[in-house]
């Protein structure tokens, strides 16, 4: 017979363990350490089997094996029937705090689990959820009312204004009260009454004396008088100034400056107020084109061009 080759793997750390091999022609015993390969080799025809040795002790148990897949979530079971109400119980002393809802219907049995897989160190997958069960009917009313909930507290908020009532008819008119000695306030203004007709037209009184405004004429400096009015100035010789009163006590008084021959434009002609008054905010006012005419007028305490 030839020779035929195995090779043997275990764990190198497990003690010498015997092996028989029986290829049907030839028994062949080894006792060898897997720990690295080994030739069984045939040596001839083998004898009569003998008995069975006495069983070698057990090796270290291997590592555990990967957790199975989770079972099949088992059907629901048939809902189960609801009891029978209980009578009821007496009335308990009344309390501040509300009574609990009444106790909710029996809950149906639950469907059988399905197997568990075997233990391991790592947590397997989650599991799919199993379907809900059917709830059960509700539970029959209670023919005893619960006790009364205490009263809130008062609110410190103020509840919407309801809308007004319908007025209510006028009484009737009470007695004239006694006379009073304090005088009541005055009414407010009457309207004012339409206008009444033009009287008729007064007889024309009689013609009024014709008067001439006074007129001077000036050549040189000069210093206006209450008598003055109209003064006429010819700067043909050289410029002039007029010089103004005070307007101070004159309220209304004015005078008339004229270029009488038209030569303002060579020689001006000023006007100049008394002291620090002005004439419309300026302190002199000047004539400068031919034939140019001023009128100011006293305001009680400067003058004003007119």
């Amino acid at each position: 017979m030839s020779s035929s080759a195995f090779t043997i793997r275990g764990d190198p750390a497990a003690p010498a363990v015997a092996f028989t091999l029986n290829d049907n022609d030839d028994d062949l015993v080894i006792v060898s350490n897997p720990a690295a390969p080994v030739t069984i080799v045939s040596t001839g025809t083998a004898g009569v089997r003998g008995p069975a040795g006495e069983v070698g002790p057990a090796g270290e148990q291997g590592e555990t094996g990967e957790q199975g897949e989770v079972g099949e979530t088992g059907a629901t079971g048939d809902l189960g029937p609801v009891g029978e109400t209980g009578p009821a119980g007496p009335t308990g002393a009344a309390s501040t705090v509300p009574g609990p809802t009444g106790p909710a219907g029996a809950t149906g049995a639950t469907g059988l689990t399905g197997p568990i897989g075997a233990a391991s160190t790592v947590p397997g997958p989650a599991g799919p959820m199993g379907t809900t069960g059917a709830t059960g009917p509700a539970g029959a009313d209670s023919t005893v009312p619960g006790p009364s909930g205490a009263a809130g507290a008062d609110s410190t908020v103020p509840g919407p204004t309801g809308a007004t009532g319908p007025a209510g008819t006028t009484g009737a008119t009470g007695p004239t009260g006694a006379a009073s000695t304090v005088p009541g306030p005055t009414g407010a203004a009457g309207a004012t009454g339409a206008t009444g007709a033009t009287g008729p037209t007064g007889a024309t009184g009689a013609p009024g004396s014709t008067t001439t405004a006074p007129l001077a004429t000036k050549t040189a400096n000069y210093t206006a008088t209450g008598s003055d009015y109209s003064i006429y100035v010819d700067s043909t010789g050289g410029a002039v100034v007029i010089s103004l009163p005070t307007a101070v006590g004159i309220a209304g008084r004015a005078y008339e400056v004229k270029d009488w021959k038209g030569t303002a434009p060579t020689n001006n002609i000023t006007l100049d107020p008394n002291g620090s008054e002005t004439i419309d905010g300026v302190a002199t006012k000047t004539l400068t084109a031919s034939y140019q005419s001023i009128t100011v007028r006293s305001d009680g305490a400067n003058w004003g061009i007119v």
